[in-house]
Order: C-alpha cells, then structure tokens, then sequence
C-alpha cells in the first residue's frame, strides 16, 4: 500500500465513521471498531494476504500491554513477504496515554522484513472531533517548565512534510516516554525517527488523521547515560 492508497484508507475511515456516525452508532465507537473500515479497505485494494495483530519477532513478551503485536501487516501475494504494515487507534472521551502512542510509533519504526525491502508502516488515528481536539491534539504533558503540548514535537497535523523526530532533543518528557519503551521491551531505541503527515480530515463531527512512520537512514540506536 503506497503513499496514494494510504491518503484514501485516511479518508475512506473517515466517511465509515460519519456514516456510522449518522447512524445513531457513536455509543459502539472503540478501537476495535476501526477493524472493519481498515480491514475491508486493505482487503479490496492489496492482492495479497491481510494478517491482524501480527506478531513483532524481536519485542519481549513480558512488556505491559500488547508489545508484540501491530494491528495489521501486508503480505505480497507470491511471496508472502511484509509489504505494510498499519496501526489504527482509537481516542474516546477518557484521557489520552501518551505512553502508549510513542510505544505504537516505535512498534511501527522496528518492523523490517527480513529480506531487506521496504515496508510501508502507517499509524491512523481517528475519532469524534469534540474528543480529538481535547484529548489528542490539545493533550499536554507537565514538564519542568509547566505544561507543554504533546503532539506537536512528534506528530505533525499542519503540514506533509517530513517531520524528523531526534530523540535526544525532543524534550524530557518526550524522552522519557521513548526510553520506558527501551525499559519495558528489552529492545534498543533509534536516536531518531521520521513521521510524515498523509491525512488529515475534520469534518462531519469526526477526525482522522493519518501518518507514515519512516527510519532514518544510516539508523543508529539511542545512547543514553543510565539507561
């Protein structure tokens, strides 16, 4: 699934949900609720195989949550390798963990199919506008200098550019998430990676956003004193 055919999974979650939306269904809106607009979108423009929670090979079982595991892969029909991969997540009414988005973005940045081609790796994010903007895009994080905005040093919402996260100078609080992921998987961290905005639609009291996730080139892991 290229660029192109990622912009049009943003947009076609996005008309599922105001459907949905308009049709009285907001009380079942969740994560798992996002399985059949991706699932079906992914099935009718890929001619290979379409897995759910695909196993990670190289993240510690022992990790809190769901470490080993990103929502959807990709496979090439003849040679069943890894081709994309998606995480979807879902923001609600309850507050936004922050843990666990710099957790998705990194599960995204390690998958790598093993005979060295690329892998499209996309993380779309979506919900009713009222819950994106308060939850999401106006979510803070204390630091010593008071309250600062989450999104904008990771996730970009203004612009197509690519964004280039270094994880040494993203901040404390940004740091400290990417190194509990170090801790928690037992895995290195790269010393930065690339996002790169492809969607964005609010409208229709709904939001979907929707991003690639890149390695840098020359990928390096993260030293960190401590750690």
């Amino acid at each position: 699934m290229n660029e192109n055919k990622a912009r049009e999974l943003g947009q076609a979650v996005h008309h599922w949900l105001a459907f949905q939306s308009l049709c009285g269904r907001v009380p079942l809106f969740s994560e798992a609720y996002l399985s059949q607009p991706v699932g079906e979108f992914c099935l009718s423009h890929h001619s290979g195989s379409l897995e759910p929670e695909w196993t990670i090979p190289d993240l510690r079982s022992g990790a809190p949550g769901r470490p080993k595991q990103v929502d959807y892969v990709l496979k090439s029909r003849d040679t069943k390798r890894l081709t994309a991969a998606v995480e979807a997540k879902f923001i609600g009414p309850s507050t936004v963990d922050t843990q666990r988005i710099v957790d998705d973005l990194l599960r995204l940045e390690r998958i790598r199919d093993p005979s060295g081609q690329m892998v499209h790796r996309y993380f779309i994010v979506a919900g009713r506008t009222v819950d994106f903007d308060a939850r999401f895009i106006g979510r803070t994080d204390r630091t010593d200098g008071g309250n600062v905005a989450f999104l904008p040093p990771v996730l970009d919402l203004q612009n197509e550019d690519r964004k280039d996260i270094d994880i040494e100078q993203v901040g404390d609080a940004w740091n400290r998430l990417f190194l509990n992921f170090s801790s928690d998987y037992g895995v290195d961290i790269p010393r930065g990676l690339v996002t790169k905005l492809l969607a964005y639609q609010s409208s229709d009291a709904i939001s979907v956003a929707l991003w690639r996730v890149l390695s840098r080139r020359n990928r390096q892991p993260f030293q960190h004193q401590g750690v």
